[in-house]
């Protein structure tokens, strides 16, 4: 028998301990760590996230016959259930240390990693456009889209050597329009084809539009972008 430890979406501070369910026949092959699911809570059906998967009780657990069992994924449709884990070991592990570090709720850290939408159990029809309408990416797709504008002059190629033979986080000094965005691009081409992920941020809002023109000729449609301007639906789509 296979056990889950789900954390209970309710309001934090109501559940923060995750707690134990078994794992039916059905989902014995497909359940991980980050799938969102329906679980049984003092007569009714609630939503929950997996923290983890074990095939052994702990011993502060209720004996296994007390146990009740997962219902499902979460339903997003009359037949349709979100079959791909929401939030990857990177989420859980990173909402485990904050909770550490803070003396923090692990509930309240696992919210920070999810979309309101989702949280509050809305936000199924785009859930559902999602994954009707997604397509992997393929494997032979490879940045940048196009070539790149500009060859870096001395100063850059210097300052990008330099960041690229360190391990320590560095500041690149410069006037407005010296070329440090260049410089930003190729660190991020870099990381992208190396099958990492790059987070770019700016100092105002302002700069949004420009930016992402400037760089969605390069990625495409591979950016996603967050700022305080998102309604709730937008964020999730931008989450996705």
């Amino acid at each position: 028998m296979n056990y889950a430890r789900v954390a209970i979406i309710k309001k934090p501070g109501a559940f923060d301990a995750a707690l134990t369910y078994k794992i039916p026949k059905l989902l014995q092959k497909i359940l991980e760590s980050g799938h969102l699911v329906m679980v049984p809570l003092r007569g009714v059906s609630t939503r929950g996230i997996v923290v983890s998967t074990t095939s052994e009780l702990a011993n502060n657990d209720t004996k296994e016959v007390d146990l009740k069992e997962v219902e499902s994924l979460l339903n997003i449709g009359e037949d349709d259930f979100f079959s791909t884990p929401l939030l990857n070991p990177t989420h859980l592990e990173l909402a485990q240390e904050m909770a550490s570090y803070y003396h923090y709720s692990p509930l309240r850290c696992l919210k920070l990693m999810l979309p309101k939408h989702l949280w509050k159990g809305t936000g199924k029809r785009i859930l559902k456009t999602f994954i009707d309408q997604n397509e992997p990416i393929p494997e032979s797709i490879s940045f940048p889209l196009k070539p790149l504008k500009h060859e870096l002059n001395a100063e850059q190629k210097q300052a990008l050597e330099l960041i690229q033979g360190s391990d320590k986080p560095a500041l690149l000094q410069g006037v407005t329009g010296s070329g440090k965005t260049e410089i930003y691009l190729h660190l991020m081409l870099e990381a992208v084809q190396s099958g990492k992920q790059a987070i770019f941020l700016l100092p105002e809002i302002g700069l949004t539009p420009q930016m992402i023109d400037y760089f969605s000729a390069y990625f495409g449609d591979k950016i996603a972008l967050f700022h305080s301007k998102l309604s709730d639906g937008e964020r999730l789509r931008e989450w996705l």
